[in-house]
């Protein structure tokens, strides 16, 4: 995991003067890492089969709180119903999705999120305020955004996962980073993901 964090901060840190050039266009791509391997999802449908080894995500996110208190995060559903992910869709009010409703963020697990809490009810709530205060790892910043990773152990190693009939396991992933504010998902604010895992 340790080689997996250089490679990833290596790849990111050195990717910053690009980024100063067209932060826009950078914030519609999130990252998803595994040993030398990037994928950059784009907002909307992406699918990436994995090996069974630990992989990263990076997102682009401000800090939790900033000066006026507003509170910045990333939620991700991650769940094996393809109804429930394929209710998710841009234009809906967060509100009226029960797995991005109030009050349906899951509690840590052992104070970290090493693995992915596959259920159709609620989202991981992730956000970076400062080292004391985080459930993602910050790798650096651009101007007022930070680069933020989510640390995962294999979808094999999940209790929660189950296999299909040719032996793959699929995690559908849904996320959401409402930069406006406005409690519902915008254009460019919604990133879907068929993850696929083989033995």
């Amino acid at each position: 995991m340790r080689l997996l964090t250089c490679f990833i901060s290596i790849c990111i840190l050195g990717s910053c003067a690009s980024l100063k050039n067209d932060l826009q266009q950078d914030l519609k791509n999130i990252d998803l890492i595994q040993g030398s391997q990037i994928w950059k999802l784009h907002n909307g449908a992406n699918t990436i089969q994995i090996h069974n080894e630990p992989f990263a995500m990076v997102f682009l996110q401000k800090p939790y709180r900033d000066k006026n208190d507003v509170f910045h995060s990333v939620q991700v559903n991650t769940t094996q119903n393809i109804d429930v992910f394929n209710s998710i869709k841009i234009g809906k009010n967060m509100e009226d999705i029960e797995c991005f409703s109030p009050g349906s963020g899951l509690a840590m697990r052992d104070g970290n999120n090493p693995e992915l809490m596959l259920v159709d009810y609620g989202h991981h709530y992730l956000y970076y305020d400062n080292e004391e205060e985080r459930r993602l790892t910050k790798l650096g910043t651009n101007g007022d955004y930070c680069y933020l990773e989510w640390r995962l152990d294999p979808l094999n190693d999940n209790p929660d996962a189950t296999k299909n009939s040719d032996g793959d396991i699929i995690v559908y992933v849904s996320i959401i980073i409402d930069r406006n504010k406005n409690k519902r998902i915008d254009e460019d604010e919604l990133w879907k993901l068929q993850l696929i895992s083989r033995d």
